[in-house]
This record gives C-alpha cells, sequence and structure tokens, in this order.
C-alpha cells in the first residue's frame, strides 16, 4: 500500500513495536473520501499472539453498540479474536490487530 509512507510515526512506531510489516495487510478497504481530500480506509494484519487483556474489537462494551477501540488523534486501533482471511499456513496462535485512518489519495 502506497500510503504505508505517510502514516504517522506514532502508528508506525506500533507497527514496528508488533512486528508488523505495513505492506503486508491481509485485507485494507475504502470507506470513503474526506471534505479535504484525504480517503477513511479500514484494514487488517494478522499477528501470532493471543488477547491476554483489553478490549476486544468483536465484543461491544457492555452498555454500548459501538466496538471498543484504542484511538489516537483520528486514528482508530485494536485487537480482534474473531479472525478473517488468514492464510492457511499462518502461524497460530492468531489475532487480528485492526485500524480505521485518514490518509492521503496519492494514486494519479
Amino acid at each position: 500500500m502506497l500510503a504505508c509512507d505517510t502514516f504517522p510515526k506514532e502508528i508506525i512506531n506500533i507497527f514496528n513495536l508488533l512486528g508488523i510489516d505495513p505492506r503486508k495487510e491481509g485485507e485494507v478497504y475504502e470507506c470513503l473520501e474526506n471534505e479535504d481530500g484525504t480517503h477513511l480506509y479500514g484494514g487488517f494484519y494478522h499477528i501470532v499472539g493471543r488477547l491476554i487483556d483489553g478490549p476486544d474489537l468483536g465484543i461491544p462494551d457492555e452498555g454500548e453498540k459501538e466496538f471498543s477501540s484504542l484511538g489516537h488523534n483520528d486514528i482508530e486501533i485494536g485487537f480482534n479474536k474473531d479472525l478473517a482471511l488468514v492464510p492457511n499456513a499462518f502461524p497460530r496462535p492468531v489475532i487480528q490487530f485492526e485500524f480505521q485512518m485518514n490518509v492521503p489519495w496519492l494514486l494519479s
């Protein structure tokens, strides 16, 4: 994904901490174009590990309809035990690192 080069340093640091290559996503999708010309993208990466503590995006917080998440400005990140599109050869145990953020449109 060409936009990986535009990710904020704080997000790149999280990818590095988790050992994720941001160019090797499980899935990335565009949600909408913002008025400022950026695009809202969502997606996920597979990582080896278990969710031991903290919010799971797949389980709504008590009394809320929205999923729980960890936020950084206009960037939403979190972990999910509900898996999608995991390659058969991917090592186990596995969880998904999910994100949603605004990135610039870079294709002509």
